[in-house]
């Protein structure tokens, strides 16, 4: 789960509270925001960002499948990790100011899937 701009990750512990213990979940301070420091030779892009989130979601989900959900600017960089995530991505919802857009990754085999409910950790 990935906050958006000038946040932190509490904004998911209710949404987390909600899931567990059934699902596993991470919220990260971004790096910079909340008590997580940018680390030098990160660059302030949505793409560098990606990256580094798709590198700490793989780590965290130690090869299980992963579900992206971003709020506002956490969304850009959850569609900017997507790519990096291949078939280890199940799904990615990006929540909006406006109201919220799930869909399922493309080429992927899951065209629909956001649609379909998960099933859950046995």
């Amino acid at each position: 789960c990935v906050h958006g701009w000038l946040l932190s990750g509490r904004l998911w512990e209710p949404l987390q509270a909600e899931l567990s213990p059934e699902w596993d979940s991470w919220a990260p301070d971004l790096p910079g925001f909340g008590a997580a420091p940018r680390p030098r030779g990160l660059q302030p892009t949505l793409a560098s960002y990606g990256r580094w989130l798709a590198r700490e979601a793989q780590e965290q989900a130690g090869g299980r499948p992963i579900v992206l959900i971003g709020h506002s600017l956490g969304g850009s960089l959850c569609l900017h990790a997507a790519g990096q995530l291949g078939q280890q991505l199940l799904a990615l919802c990006r929540l909006l100011h406006f109201g919220e857009q799930c869909s399922a990754v493309e080429g992927h085999g899951l065209r629909g899937a956001a649609r379909q409910p998960l099933q859950r950790r046995v």
